[in-house]
């Protein structure tokens, strides 16, 4: 389902768009090889550079930013910097422009300085050859080296028009024409107008506009993925239903892209999945804000759905490139190399379709790949294993447990005849004859000095991680399958054999060790999981520190732990639950946004506290946001949603507000009568509202209801199943 993206009543934005050919002329004309210094001010002459100060200099410099090819972090401090010599100085500003940035500076704000209007509609009015209604919103940063924005834009329509050629489509190239601020806004006005109409004006060109082409560079640390206003376009971009997302890439960066697809297509996974809204920047702090704030308050799940919306539109982008490059790919030739090279590509397709959701397809790319690496590399080759994994992996996605199950017994036993070990995994003593087995190898290693030796010890470590990470995902498969106890036990071996062997400040001792308390909690052993969950969210705390999302997301765990241990508000467990859901919802709100479900669900459970309490103040507006926030994620029939309205219903009957409570209460009941939310369920909700009924007086229409839904009370004393689980007792005399 698209997201929705905000609409507004606010000035729309200029609809004009610059061709190729104008970029081209930019590019390549006379003007980018002058000295800065002479564009902007050709009233200084070269012996009048040469009598200034070293603080004009530096002066000009910012004026110029030469240095805009940095981060504005990095940039400004530089102008300020007394270890630059006069020299030096005196080079930057007689350079040429380079950055878009200088493009701005020096050759399009000149040039339009006394016209009142943008360099489309004054320089290049009426010349249709350069100007012309938007096809294209070309989202790129300013840091970028225009002359590499340039080629991007270049190599991206030719592409295109192969494609269309081998089509027998007539090439459009030379039709498109391209929404870019620089030439369509009017820059010697650009702070004339209100903050908002620049956000406004970015997204209703891209969503008007319907294709959006996003410039990668460099492609190692693409740019794009740190800028908060290129951040907001491709969020713009994907989350429209009627947008398309090109990706741009300069020739030199093409060349690394098709280097990678083959022999490196896990790096460039990492590259599009390295969206973090969050921590984008912006050259001017307010705008930084202002987006933040957007995301933060607007986006459905926040910078967490904003990161996941941006990684699924590249994701789906580099999958096609994936696609295309095992097609061009000559499967007839018999290097084993190659075809390995070849089979690897089809696992990460796999891997790729699995992250969004292509099961079928999916399925299909890892089978014949690992049928093809066990020809290729072998069965025990870890390229094999990893794929063998990734395969068992989507098995499990799809409820195909026991097909899983053979798979992760396969891994692990072909990881036991790497390592040379003979045991079986669910024997304590094999166990731990194996770790004693492992340290005696590592202590064998004589490493001193000895490159190879280091070697070894390095792979063989890899190769026990490996196998201990096989036992868990099995586990985990355990607990999927509502085997509980064996999942328990598998899951306690393989976080001591880490924790034996690694320590706690491994990051997958930490993951073991808080899959094992998710177990702990599946067994109701919640004193058990709190231990845990105080180990993990001490070691993330020091590993990752106090704000990243995964120790937030422990802290909301542990909340939760303690929250489904306390049976009454003054128990000592239900005030540390309260203050760490007081302190997780602040982060959560700060990290996730307002709409992430960890939030959502966190305000649910603090309302529901601070109604325990009988502060009904607080509880109100966290109860009431929590149905609101489910009723638009969720739905209003979904369970969730249900239970969120039966606890503000109670809350209205504690404090008598009899017909609300009423209103909601059958809501709740209609609403799991609907959807078959089990007896359970429907019988917390007829006891509710028999409650309800009777505290009004309305004992007759209690009994109709009670009987009209199969049920009797015998007493005058109900006992009513509220927010998660906890239990409220009312009298009726």
């Amino acid at each position: 389902m698209a997201t929705k993206i905000m609409e507004t009543d606010e000035p729309t934005f200029p609809n004009l768009g610059v061709s190729l050919s104008l970029l081209r002329n930019i590019r390549d004309s006379e003007e980018m090889k002058k000295p800065m210094i002479e564009l902007v001010h050709p009233e200084i002459s070269k012996n009048d550079l040469i009598s200034y100060s070293l603080e004009r200099l530096r002066e000009l410099a910012k004026e110029l930013r030469v240095y805009s090819s940095l981060d504005g972090s990095e940039e400004f401090p530089k102008y300020d910097d007394a270890t630059i010599s006069r020299e030096k100085w005196l080079q930057l500003i007689c350079s040429c422009p380079k950055t878009t940035t200088h493009v701005n500076l020096c050759l399009i704000k000149p040039a339009t300085k006394d016209l009142n209007g943008s360099y489309a509609t004054t320089v290049l009015a009426g010349q249709t050859e350069y100007v012309g209604p938007p096809t294209d919103f070309a989202s790129h940063a300013w840091r970028y080296d225009f002359a590499h924005f340039v080629n991007a834009l270049e190599a991206e329509a030719t592409e295109r028009d192969t494609n269309r050629l081998a089509q027998h489509l007539e090439p459009i190239s030379m039709q498109r024409y391209y929404w870019n601020d620089i030439f369509v806004e009017d820059q010697n006005a650009t702070t004339n107008k209100p903050q908002s109409y620049w956000f406004n004006a970015f997204r209703q060109a891209v969503i008007s506009i319907g294709r959006t082409i996003l410039v990668l560079e460099p492609l190692e640390a693409a740019i794009p993925m740190t800028r908060a206003w290129c951040v907001y376009e491709m969020f713009c971009s994907i989350a429209s239903p009627k947008c398309e997302l090109a990706i741009a890439l300069a020739p030199s960066e093409r060349v690394k892209f098709e280097a990678w697809i083959v022999k490196d297509f896990k790096r460039l996974i990492k590259i599009v999945s390295n969206v973090d809204a969050a921590n984008s920047v912006a050259f001017m702090k307010s705008d930084q804000d202002k987006i933040h704030s957007i995301i933060r308050d607007t986006c459905p799940g926040g910078f967490d759905g904003v990161n996941k919306v941006i990684c699924a539109g590249l994701r789906e982008w580099l999958l096609f490139q994936g696609n295309r490059a095992l097609q061009e790919q000559d499967l007839q030739c018999q290097n084993p190399e190659i075809l390995t090279r070849h089979f690897q590509l089809m696992t990460r397709v796999g891997q790729l379709e699995t992250l969004l959701g292509k099961r079928t397809e999916a399925e299909k790319h890892l089978s014949l790949a690992l049928n093809g690496l066990v020809d290729t590399a072998g069965k025990d080759d870890e390229i094999t294993l990893l794929a063998t994994s990734n395969l068992a992996t989507l098995l499990q996605k799809c409820g195909r447990y026991s097909e899983a199950q053979k798979l992760f017994e396969n891994i692990i036993k072909l990881r036991q005849d790497q390592l040379k070990i003979d045991m079986h995994i669910e024997n304590e003593d094999s166990m731990d004859r194996m770790i004693k087995n492992l340290r005696s190898k590592v202590n064998n290693l004589d490493i001193n000095g000895d490159n190879n030796a280091t070697k070894t010890l390095n792979v063989l470590l890899s190769q026990v991680q490996n196998y201990i990470i096989s036992i868990s995902n099995l586990a985990l498969l355990y607990q999927k399958m509502g085997e509980f106890n064996k999942a328990e036990q598998l899951l306690k071996k393989c976080v001591g054999m880490m924790e034996n062997l690694f320590g706690l400040q491994n990051i997958n001792t930490i993951d073991m060790v808080a899959n094992l308390a998710s177990i702990m909690q599946d067994l109701k052993q919640l004193e058990e999981a709190e231990v845990l969950y105080r180990r993990v969210l001490e070691a993330k705390q020091q590993l990752l520190g106090i704000s990243h999302p995964s120790t937030i997301t422990t802290l909301n765990n542990l909340a939760s732990c303690l929250f489904n241990q306390c049976k009454s508000s003054n128990n000592i467990k239900f005030l540390e639950a309260l203050t760490l859901f007081e302190e997780a919802l602040v982060s959560l709100r700060k990290v996730f946004g307002p709409q992430h479900p960890n939030t959502i669900s966190c305000i649910g459970n603090l309302g529901w506290m601070y109604k325990s309490q009988n502060k009904f103040n607080k509880a109100l507006p966290l109860l009431t946001r929590a149905v609101d926030l489910k009723t638009k994620s969720l739905g209003l029939n979904h369970p969730d949603t249900l239970t969120s309205i039966f606890t503000l219903a109670s809350l209205f009957m504690q404090t008598k507000e009899y017909l609300e409570a009423e209103k909601l209460s059958r809501q709740v009941l209609d609403g799991r009568l609907a959807t078959e939310g089990g007896k359970q369920y429907v019988r917390e909700s007829v006891d509710q509202l028999g409650m309800i009924l009777l505290l009004q007086g309305k004992s007759r229409d209690a009994k109709a209801m009670e009987k009209s839904q199969g049920f009797k009370r015998d007493k005058n004393t109900l006992e009513l199943e509220v927010y998660n689980g906890k239990k409220e007792r009312c009298v009726v005399s």
